[in-house]
């Protein structure tokens, strides 16, 4: 039930039966464009709004299974049979959608695509790490979503990144020096993309992230970086966040 309770407390102000009818409706559609971010705050909602029903709790289910966040997924979806389930005493669901959701339910444990009405969910640990084998990495990328590569930048960005320059040939450290470069690109292709989206909180989430997780690899282009978390800063009237980014550009 903690799952719940963190919900209640992040939409505090969301009560039984306070919901607004076309939640479900966008809910769906968010799911089926694979905007899963959108589609999670939606789903939270009716989950609070509609407690007995399991349209939100299955939605989360499908939404945290392609997040390769399992044991999240198992909760919700094993709530949202349930919820169903009691619509069978009165003959309000049919027993095929009830069938459904439990093969749905077994491929989850199985961590094999479930296909849906809704679209076919795969999950995101199927997605090898950058670490582990980089043309992997670069190939899932590339055929993926918008918003899932926002994503699986962010993972790369929590675990180490294979480039050592130690104890490397001059052949070893040309590779790996390219190998930077072309992350580098990547990440300003998509710093790109969100500004001309106009995506600020997502562009300073993931220039804050980077910063941070891999100082030497931001470092290489930090005035380009910089200057928009300067932009976002003094929009917000922010001087001691200015004042720390600045520092970049008075040290280096």
């Amino acid at each position: 039930m903690r799952y719940l309770e963190n919900i209640k407390k992040e939409f505090p102000h969301i009560q039984p039966f306070s919901g607004d009818l076309d939640w479900q409706n966008q809910a769906f559609s968010f799911l089926e464009e694979q905007d899963y971010d959108e589609a999670e705050v939606l789903f939270k909602k009716i989950c609070l709004s509609e407690t007995n029903h399991h349209d939100g709790f299955e939605g989360l289910a499908y939404v945290y299974y392609v997040k390769g966040e399992f044991e999240k997924a198992e909760w919700f979806m094993q709530e949202a049979l349930k919820r169903a389930s009691k619509f069978l005493d009165d003959d309000t669901i049919d027993p095929e959608e009830i069938e459904e959701m439990k093969n749905s339910f077994q491929r989850l444990m199985d961590r094999k695509p479930l296909k849906t009405i809704y679209g076919t969910f795969k999950p995101s640990a199927g997605r090898v790490l950058f670490a582990e084998n980089e043309e992997k990495w670069y190939e899932q990328y590339y055929n993926t979503s918008f918003k899932l590569r926002y994503q699986m930048l962010m993972e790369t960005l929590e675990h180490p990144l294979p480039f050592e320059v130690l104890d490397k040939t001059e052949v070893d450290f040309k590779e790996e020096l390219e190998e930077q470069q072309r992350l580098q690109e990547l990440y300003s292709n998509y710093v790109q993309i969100l500004l001309e989206k106009r995506e600020m909180n997502e562009l300073r989430l993931l220039l804050e992230k980077f910063r941070a997780s891999q100082p030497e690899l931001y470092r290489e282009d930090y005035h380009y970086y910089d200057k928009y978390l300067i932009q976002i800063a003094l929009f917000h009237g922010e001087k001691e966040k200015v004042s720390d980014y600045l520092n970049n550009f008075i040290e280096y």
